[in-house]
């Protein structure tokens, strides 16, 4: 019985290890990638722009000369009142007699925003979205994410692979039943020479083996 659920056991670990190895990836991919590419992963935190998109969508910004921008895209800005927070409206109206400026609008919005929007404040166009990611996105991208998604299975993989190493360099006895020997053991278990091995002196003053 003990034998049967070896393989099952096996089976698990090695479906565990790969879901550590694949989630790490995932985040990575999430975190590394779009600085990389010069693109953006943001998640929509609200219903302005429904029913384009909605609140916990993924919008991916791609990066656009200011110039480019045409009446209908969507557009990523930094806020009037807090450059560090981004907004995602779609432009209704281009003033091109002075300074480039963009009139915007939130699809589900009743008027226009207050504020025109600077060429220099402008990130990019939104290329496509995908629904709910964005709430995915917006846990890697937060410090207990980080930790769980990115630095507890970063130290679980390398704590395995350390102790599949050890395993390997460890005696050809815990290789044969299967046991992992721990650091030191193989020192403690080799055991002296046998007696019958020791040279002995005899009666008549002769060494025998």
């Amino acid at each position: 019985m003990e034998e049967s659920g070896k393989p099952t056991k096996h089976l698990a670990k090695h479906l565990g290890y790969r879901a550590l190895v694949l989630g790490m990836l995932a985040a990575l991919f999430l975190v590394v990638v779009p600085n990389l590419l010069g693109c953006r992963f943001d998640a929509v935190r609200s219903s302005s722009m429904s029913p384009a998109m909605h609140a916990g969508d993924l919008a991916i910004t791609l990066p656009i000369n200011p110039y480019n921008v045409n009446l209908g895209d969507m557009i990523t800005f930094r806020s009037p009142s807090d450059p560090e927070a981004f907004i995602i409206h779609r432009v209704v109206g281009i003033d091109r007699s002075g300074p480039l400026t963009f009139r915007t609008k939130g699809d589900a919005n009743t008027s226009i925003d207050a504020h025109p929007v600077p060429a220099q404040a402008v990130v990019g166009k939104v290329g496509f979205h995908l629904p709910l990611l964005g709430y995915l996105v917006a846990f890697v991208q937060s410090t207990a994410g980080f930790i769980l998604l990115l630095v507890l299975p970063g130290a679980t993989i390398l704590f395995l692979e350390m102790n599949k190493l050890w395993g390997a360099l460890s005696p050809q006895g815990g290789r044969e039943t299967g046991r992992k020997v721990p650091i030191g053991e193989h020192f403690r278990s080799r055991k002296p020479a046998s007696d019958a091995l020791r040279p002995t002196f005899s009666a008549q003053g002769r060494w025998k083996t």
